[in-house]
């Protein structure tokens, strides 16, 4: 434990410096800055002015009002961030960053070397020097750097769960799961999935697999039970967490449907612009949205349908926007690292996937991290093919999870290498 520890340290401080120089090297100033969202509601809560933002998808700017746009815990990270350190200090909100994704590679360090030394020295240094991360945690003010720092220590605390498991760390875990979750509501379905897992290798019962699961969800529900509250307050009608699901399906659809598709679905959008221009409050604005476009499916299934696969095609390689990116910054910094990356992943995967069930069968459960994070994948594949996706950010946590096979496939490559030698044979037995 104290190798563990050591080493845990060291990735730590690594993954840090290589973040700091790259601040140092590219930051330009605050003004020159860009930002969305989560900034601009930190800077109104800082003004006095509420958690509020001005902006709609469908209608472009408008006054200010209450939103449910974002999840609250990284605009108040960044308010928090900006208020000690001073308005519009990026440069202080990416050292935060920088923090958090070392502390994230030290996480994935830990959760692995339980199980593999070898494995989880592979993957926290593909996650120090991995271009897109380096570059994402210090350059752009959003909240993946910290979505991926509580999945990372969800997963920690799923596999302390697992090796001793207890009440007290059960509750832990489902309070990380509700921050987690508050951070980016795409996690739930991962959330769940994985404490039923969990649970499902570590209770001898399903009645206690059950009761398990309901103290999960009171647990969860606690946790994000004031924010909920909130929106329900605010907006006179029941928000789980935020209220963007029908923005998000016109923006993704809208523009890659056939002309007369296309035509349809505007007819049956614009119907609300006069309504939101009558101050339609922004939940409302969504839910009609939403309500637009769940009747546009129906009747026009099978062009909904031939969308789903040039989602998942976006998902998992590019979207659209930057498929015919020439500039040499994108194909060295996230392209090639990317084919790398799946390169050396998916094989590992795809086996994986095959010794599904396996493990269960012959009482061995050596790879649990492997399935946590197999449903990691799983999960946000499912979510982003029907709903489409907007930016390369939200494949982030999927590539996040992808760096454990890689881990796998790198080592089983340099045992092929190196045996037969005895000091291979003993390297593949630790690493196995």
């Amino acid at each position: 434990m104290r190798s563990h520890s050591f080493y845990a340290l060291c990735l730590f401080f690594f993954a840090l410096v290589i973040r700091l120089v790259f601040l140092t090297a590219t930051y330009p100033d605050k003004d020159r800055v860009e930002y969305m969202e989560d900034v601009g509601i930190a800077i109104n809560l800082l003004e006095g002015k509420g958690y509020v933002y001005h902006f709609s998808m469908l209608h472009g700017n408008l006054w200010l009002r209450p939103t449910a746009l974002k999840p609250p815990v990284y605009p108040i990270l960044v308010f928090l961030v900006f208020f000690i350190f001073g308005m519009k200090n990026f440069f202080a909100l990416f050292v935060i960053h920088a923090l958090l994704a070392a502390f994230t590679c030290a996480l994935l360090y830990l959760t692995i070397a339980k199980f593999s030394h070898y494995r989880a020295a592979i993957a926290g240094l593909a996650f120090a020097l991995y271009p897109p991360f380096v570059y994402h945690s210090v350059s752009v003010p959003e909240s993946t750097t910290l979505i991926l720092f509580f999945i990372s220590l969800f997963c920690y605390a799923l596999v302390n769960l697992y090796e001793s498991f207890s009440q007290k760390r059960w509750i832990l875990v489902a309070i990380v799961g509700g921050v987690l979750a508050m951070t980016e509501p795409v996690t739930i379905p991962f959330i769940f999935l994985a404490l039923f897992y969990v649970a499902y290798l570590t209770v001898d019962s399903w009645k206690k697999i059950s009761l398990e699961m309901f103290i999960a969800v009171l647990v969860f529900a606690a946790t994000i039970a004031p924010w909920t509250l909130r929106n329900y307050l605010t907006f006179k009608q029941f928000v789980f967490i935020k209220s963007n699901f029908g923005t998000n399906l016109w923006v993704a659809m809208s523009h890659r449907l056939p002309k007369e598709k296309s035509l349809s679905l505007v007819r049956e959008v614009s119907n609300i612009d006069e309504r939101i221009r009558q101050g339609m409050d922004e939940v409302s604005e969504d839910k009609a949205v939403k309500n637009a476009m769940l009747s546009w499916i129906l009747e026009n299934p099978v062009a909904y349908l031939r969308l789903l696969p040039e989602n998942f095609e976006n998902f998992w390689w590019e979207i659209d926007r930057y498929k015919n990116n020439p500039s040499t910054s994108f194909i060295v910094g996230r392209r090639v690292p990317y084919i790398l990356l799946l390169i050396f992943a998916i094989p590992a995967m795809l086996w994986q996937l095959i010794q599904v069930g396996r493990s269960r069968a012959s009482g061995s459960n050596s790879n649990m991290y492997h399935y946590i994070m197999l449903i990691l994948i799983l999960t946000y594949t499912a979510i982003y093919t029907p709903i489409g996706t907007m930016n390369l950010r939200y494949h982030f946590p999927v590539e996040f999870g992808m760096f454990i096979f890689c881990a796998d496939t790198i080592l089983y490559i340099v045992n092929k290498i190196r045996l037969p030698s005895t000091k291979s044979l003993r390297w593949l037995e630790a690493g196995l």
